[in-house]
């Protein structure tokens, strides 16, 4: 698991309320996913680059989820 060029480019930017509060759907599905991902397996490392970059990838940039995960190394939900 890695975190991608232009998730490490981005990490200047802060995450502030009105960005969450503007993508509040897409961010309740990372935190979902999360949660989801937590429930498969519980020793699956996860690192601080793999969260980024999920959400620089699926919140900020707007590409589905399910090609950010494979793109990361993390497990795909069959029911995204």
């Amino acid at each position: 698991m890695t975190i991608t060029w232009a998730a490490l480019a981005d990490t200047e930017h802060q995450v502030d309320h009105t960005e969450v509060e503007y993508d509040a759907r897409i961010v309740a599905e990372l935190l979902d996913y999360i949660r989801w991902l937590a429930d498969q397996d519980s020793s699956l490392p996860i690192t601080i680059g793999d969260v980024w970059s999920l959400y620089h990838e699926g919140v900020r940039a707007g590409r589905h989820w399910s090609e950010v995960c494979e793109d990361i190394g993390l497990p795909v939900r069959t029911d995204w």
